[in-house]
């Protein structure tokens, strides 16, 4: 079966759509050894937003994190999306060390992205080792 077993480092620009969230639990299921997640978050048009709570209820990895141990996020805004997302990474990234989140410059003084902060601190997470940064 096709594998990126060498692929240690993923960089990636994505809007964090429905479709970009599937096809990056795809690319981790073909690369099942990442260490490293980098994303530059791109806008996103509003109908492309998986905020509804039926499409979260039905997605998951179909593999495990067992080496993801750094993820780096540029340009969250604070949607409930992008919390779901980062969710999914803490619950599947067994031996994760270190979140970074670097919200857009637009967002930093919004309330939302302050929630959005409360709301990351309580996520359940697989690894007891990882340190969460949002600036």
């Amino acid at each position: 079966s096709l594998q990126f077993s060498n692929l240690r480092v993923l960089k990636l620009k994505s809007s964090l759509s429905k479709h970009s969230i599937r096809a990056l639990g795809w690319l981790f299921y073909f690369s099942p050894n990442v260490e490293s997640l980098s994303i530059v978050k791109l806008p996103i048009s509003e109908s492309l937003k998986p905020d509804n709570e039926d499409f979260w209820d039905g997605l998951s990895l179909s593999c495990k994190l067992d080496h993801l141990r750094s993820v780096e996020i540029r340009g969250p805004l604070g949607y409930y999306y992008e919390l779901k997302f980062v969710e999914i990474m803490f619950k599947n990234a067994v031996v994760l060390e270190k979140m970074v989140l670097f919200s857009s410059k637009e967002s930093t003084t919004d309330k939302r992205l302050i929630t959005f902060g409360e709301k990351l601190l309580k996520l359940p997470r697989a690894s007891s080792n990882v340190t969460t940064f949002l600036v």
